[in-house]
């Protein structure tokens, strides 16, 4: 099933990894931390100018084999819902964002802005009762969607949004910026349920 957030012509979708995916997703966000753990920077790579605690999956080893069949998924859906023939990945990606209200760290959330992409997706690695706060805040749509774990969120590129700010714990997602043909983004979605 698919959600609509906001009104359909903004072309913001919910979903839902399938089940045999959502163990992969804790298998990255170990990877990602084993490998922070090294770096003299831990998570605070600059990799992206607004966003301070990225890794880059294909930075990591054995962690793009991991997250193929995610990006597949993820992939196959843009394909079906945007009527997009191809869906090509920026070189970065998929990247893991990390909040954390936590051990002094100040990148908590990150202010509005828009990506520079024709879709974004965003996939939520972290249970709930992980941090509080959070969600993606798009003004257009006047609310904040907050994710479940293995839930993700695909909008486009352009689309002003912000990730609001934690107040406990800590936040992962993982992040594809995607370039589809632009008759993809005109195009209309029918038959949606939430």
């Amino acid at each position: 099933p698919v959600c609509v957030i906001g009104h359909p012509s903004l072309k913001i979708y919910k979903f839902q990894l399938p089940p045999h995916l959502l163990h992969l997703l804790d298998h990255i966000v170990n990877g990602c931390d084993d490998y922070a753990s090294t770096l003299p920077g831990g998570w605070m790579t600059y990799l992206y100018s607004l966003t301070k605690q990225d890794i880059a999956v294909r930075d990591v080893p054995g962690m793009y084999k991991a997250a193929t069949p995610i990006i597949s998924y993820v992939r196959s859906t843009i394909k079906r819902m945007y009527n997009a023939e191809v869906v090509k990945i920026d070189r970065n990606q998929p990247h893991v964002l990390r909040y954390s209200a936590e051990g002094g760290c100040k990148h908590t959330g990150v202010e509005l802005h828009h990506d520079k992409c024709s879709l974004t997706a965003n996939i939520m690695m972290s249970r709930s009762n992980a941090y509080v706060g959070g969600g993606t805040y798009f003004p257009d749509a006047k609310t904040t969607v907050k994710l479940e774990f293995g839930e993700f969120l695909i909008h486009p590129g352009d689309l002003v949004h912000a990730g609001v700010d934690i107040t406990q714990g800590t936040r992962t997602l993982m992040i594809l910026f995607t370039h589809v043909e632009e008759r993809a983004l005109s195009g209309s979605m029918e038959n949606t349920t939430c």
